[in-house]
């Protein structure tokens, strides 16, 4: 498998995140009320890991539990309650084998998709 800077760097900032928060539970800085979509759940909650709370970088993710296998979308607010955008976790299988995504922000029902860039 080639080399993927930015995957690494994903994986990187993904596994400090998750070692802060596991380190320092009492530390971690209470969040604003977010008002994610219907069906939508904290990402730390449906996968029952509360170190997933918050992470560096993508912020505080809601998914609904039905897409969840499929890659997302997962949705990044900040501490404040604010959307700051959408991630997908697309399997690299998937990347390889050059699958189409002329979809992938269909998933967001009731929500205006500014662009995708994978």
């Amino acid at each position: 498998m080639p080399f993927n800077l930015k995957r690494a760097m994903f994986l990187s900032a993904l596994a400090a995140g998750i070692a802060l928060s596991v380190g320092a539970p009492n530390a971690q800085a209470k969040t604003a009320t977010i008002h994610a979509p219907k069906g939508f759940v904290k990402v730390s909650d449906a996968l029952k890991n509360p170190a997933m709370a918050f992470i560096p970088g993508l912020g505080v993710l809601y998914v609904n539990p039905s897409t969840l296998a499929q890659g997302g979308p997962f949705l990044d607010y900040d501490k404040a309650g604010h959307l700051l955008g959408a991630t997908y976790m697309i399997p690299l299988s998937a990347l390889s084998a050059k699958k189409d995504f002329d979809n992938l922000g269909s998933a967001i029902a009731g929500m205006k998709v500014d662009h995708t860039d994978i």
